[in-house]
Formats: structure tokens, sequence, C-alpha cells
């Protein structure tokens, strides 16, 4: 079972969980990437400029020509959403007073900023006019940044971390934590326990299928010899025959790798055949 002092907090565990009890302090979310260009009066009639304009987003990029015939905002965007190369979405807004084109990040994380440079075919690629005003670079920045691309920083324990996402499932062993806000100088404690019922449960709901599973095959198995016209469809079959072995073995059999444990096999967890009836059974 998965715990926590702070609606900031969501999470999950599995049965692998290791049980304990943490503080969790969040002070910044992670967050995708957005640009913004200046406003324009309308989005498809509008030429931007000509050329080509190279999109980055982390470590991937494309390059994407740009023409008379697709230099509006709305064709620039379709032009970059058109691209399989990089995990970026365009838009068009409507912010009241005219249209803006939008890129954003599909990835949160400080490493998924979005660059953009541009090949003017007015020559000059870094200016405040032609296609150069979607220029987004280390030399020139003609978009606004609108949402600062950044990771997620929290403290477990007291130790300082950051991830990329906030979805973190790679910190606690069995445990995914979802960060919805932040909670700093008011820390969260986390108490993950063994829900013992919950693993009961399961097995309980494993033993009532493999019960399913034997009555199909004894009906498909079945040999009456007083009516043998009326035989299962499948009596003799090899494979199922096989496949009916295979279960037995499970049940009876050692699990591999626990030969020297003290839990061996599904008997040593409750899991056992009725002699009398055959039906497999679970002592919870």
């Amino acid at each position: 079972t998965f715990s926590s002092s702070n609606s900031a907090i969501s999470g999950s565990n599995n049965s692998s969980a290791e049980a304990g009890t943490y503080t969790l302090e969040v002070s910044k979310l992670a967050q995708s990437h957005a640009i913004a260009s200046a406003t324009y009066a309308d989005k498809d009639t509008t030429q931007i400029g000509t050329g080509s304009i190279a999109v980055s987003v982390g470590t991937d990029s494309v390059n994407i020509a740009i023409s008379a015939a697709n230099n509006t905002l709305e064709g620039i965007a379709d032009a970059i959403n058109a691209e399989d190369g990089i995990d970026v979405t365009a838009s068009v807004i409507d912010n009241g007073s005219g249209f803006q084109l939008v890129l954003s990040s599909n990835q949160t994380g400080a490493a998924n900023d979005i660059e953009i440079s541009v090949t003017d075919d007015d020559t000059f690629n870094t200016d405040n006019s032609g296609l150069s005003v979607l220029a987004f670079n280390a030399t020139k920045k003609n978009m606004t940044e609108s949402v600062v691309a950044q990771d997620a920083t929290f403290k477990v324990n007291g130790i300082d971390i950051t991830r990329s996402s906030n979805t973190v499932d790679d910190l606690i062993d069995g445990v995914t934590l979802e960060f919805n806000s932040t909670n700093e100088f008011s820390p969260a404690t986390i108490k993950i326990d063994q829900d013992d019922e919950k693993v009961a449960d399961r097995v309980e709901e494993f033993v009532e299928k493999f019960n399913e599973l034997k009555t199909i095959i004894e009906e498909l198995t079945a040999y009456d010899p007083n009516n043998p016209d009326e035989s299962g469809i499948l009596l003799g079959d090899s494979t199922l025959r096989a496949m009916n072995q295979q279960l037995r073995s499970v049940l009876s059999g050692v699990v591999p790798g626990l030969e020297d444990s003290g839990v061996r096999s599904l008997v040593d967890v409750g899991i056992g055949t009725n002699k009398d009836t055959g039906v497999v059974e679970f002592d919870r």
C-alpha cells in the first residue's frame, strides 16, 4: 500500500516494493518548453518570409523548407507538425489581439528545450524581419519563451534529486511517484507497506482461474464408456495432455531459483489440491 501526507504527491506500488517511510519535498515541477512568435493580424494570409528553419528539441533536429506556399503562421505550423523527427507540437492561437505561432515540446525536462535556427532568403538570418523572426537559439531569441524547460527538483530524506519528468519510477524499488504540485518547506511523509490482503486476493483469483481451466480440460477430454459418442472432442489430444501435465507441475514443482529458499513451491504459500475432489484450494 502507498500513502502520502500531502496531496501534491500521488503514487502506486507493486508487490515488490520495499516497505519503508520516506520524506519527500518537491521544490520544482518538470515543465515542457514553449516559445511563441510575435502577434499577427491573421493566421493564413500574412507571409512571414521564405528560406528554411532548423527546429531542434533536445538532441533531435529537422530542417524544414518554408516557401511562398506555406509561409503563413498556419502553413509553418502544419509543416512542423508533419515532421516525425522531433517531439514538438506547433499550434496557432488567438490571443484576443491577433494570432501567434506557439511551439511546445512534448517532453518535460531541461534537456528537451526547443531551438530554431533560420536560413532566411533575405540573407539576414538573425534580424527581426523575414523568416528570421522565428529564430530562437543561443545567438538570437526573436520568439518569446512562454514556458521555461525545467526538471523536477525534489528531496527524498533530505537528499537533493532531479528528474526530467514528474512521473518518477526509478527512485524507490517498485514505487511510481506522480508529482502534481510543489510542497517546498512542507515535506510529505510517504509510507509504503506490504498489503497482504491484496496479495492474497490475487492468489485467490489465480486459483479460481486455475480451477476453471481444469474444469474445461476435463470436459474436453471426458470419456464415458457407456456413451462413447458423447466423449470430449479433444479426448486423446497430445497437446492438451502435455499442457495438463505442465499445469500439474506448476502446482507441485519447485519454483526455479527458489531451490534453497524457505518457500520453494506453491504448496508453501497455501496452494494445494484436495485429494478427494482434485480441486485446487487456497488457504489465505
